[in-house]
């Protein structure tokens, strides 16, 4: 079987104080019946944009990490939950920062979705994502 591993390590400090968390190491399941993931480089520009899965069923659970490659600009990452054409912004990715992973709900008529945007100029974002059977 295989499964997608993380290994999450975070170290705040800041005026004389840290705080850290110890590195956690997990593995989550793939979907069982869809095993399909992928890594991939998609250019963002500076209209707003929906994050292209390629072979991913968004209709099944998935996990998604997005890291900004561009080394001047950020890219702010944004959901948008219905047909509303409204995002509501959930991140954003300074130059050589990641986003995620994260596990996003499946989705239902289209949505939600992950849509990116980036600041000055278009930049490259590095795009892993892999169907999750549900928790």
């Amino acid at each position: 079987m295989a499964v997608l591993t993380r290994n999450i390590n975070v170290v705040w400090s800041s005026g004389g104080i840290t705080a850290a968390n110890a590195t956690k190491t997990n593995g989550l399941d793939p979907h069982a019946d869809a095993v399909r993931a992928f890594n991939n480089p998609q250019v963002i520009g500076t209209t707003a944009e929906d994050i292209d899965l390629n072979d991913v069923d968004p209709s099944n659970e998935y996990v998604v990490l997005l890291t900004n490659k561009d080394a001047t600009n950020y890219v702010d990452v944004y959901v948008r939950k219905d047909a509303t054409p409204t995002d509501t912004q959930v991140g954003r990715m300074r130059p050589g920062e990641p986003w995620g992973p994260v596990r996003m709900p499946a989705q239902s008529g289209g949505y939600p979705k992950l849509r990116c945007i980036a600041n000055t100029a278009s930049c490259n974002v590095e795009v892993v994502a892999g169907e999750m059977k549900p928790a």
